[in-house]
């Protein structure tokens, strides 16, 4: 599974994986992420948000996880 999760991250754009590095494995709060990349709090958890989204619909096609799930694992 990490490695699905791993493949699924380095699809994303550019700045998603930038968020979703900063926040899943640094633990960075958004204020510091946002402060990091000089953006607003907003675009940052919508790219995290979106991030995840993308990861969790890869995961899915790839029959990792069930439809109905809507967290990582």
């Amino acid at each position: 599974m990490a490695r699905e999760i791993e493949a699924a991250v380095r699809d994303l754009r550019p700045e998603y994986q930038t968020v979703f590095a900063l926040f899943h494995d640094q633990g960075l709060p958004y204020e510091d992420i946002a402060q990091a990349l000089r953006k607003p709090v907003g675009t940052v958890k919508t790219w995290l948000h979106r991030a995840r989204l993308e990861v969790l619909d890869r995961l899915r096609k790839r029959g990792m996880i069930s439809e109905v799930g809507h967290e990582l694992p």
